[in-house]
């Protein structure tokens, strides 16, 4: 048993001297990443019947990465198919959101619009509404 874990540990020394300046998010130090991110796009467009060949996707680790990935990708998407400068595009939210999403509208230049929730946690429609209407 010593001998098994002083060669773990040996292992453990080695893979992180090989790899801890490593990006796994850049693809041409981390190829595999990509593939994998590939394989994973295509099996779910298959799975929702979708065509494999005409669907594009990108995976995030998960929580801040993906509602900051999602928000910038809402602010280009404005930039490009309603000509938004940066600054001009608007979030609407209830006030129990993520805090990744106040950190993206920072970090992107976004305007956002917190809309109360009512007592049971569920966003007050009335104001939502007058919310969409003002940003109109």
């Amino acid at each position: 048993y010593a001998k098994l874990t002083i060669s773990l540990g040996e292992l453990y020394t080695y893979s992180f001297q090989r790899s801890y300046l490593w990006n796994s998010l850049h693809e041409a130090e981390f190829g595999a990443g990509y593939w994998l991110s590939y394989q994973v796009v295509r099996m779910v467009a298959d799975l929702y019947g979708g065509e494999p060949d005409k669907v594009m996707g990108l995976i995030t680790s998960g929580g801040t990465e993906s509602l900051m990935t999602a928000m910038r990708l809402y602010r280009n998407w404005g930039m490009v198919n309603r000509n938004h400068d940066i600054g001009q595009g608007v979030v609407l939210v209830c006030e129990s959101i993520h805090a990744a999403v106040n950190k993206a509208c920072i970090a992107y230049d976004l305007k956002i619009e917190i809309v109360p929730v009512d007592k049971l946690g569920k966003c007050d429609i009335p104001a939502l509404k007058k919310a969409v209407g003002a940003w109109l």
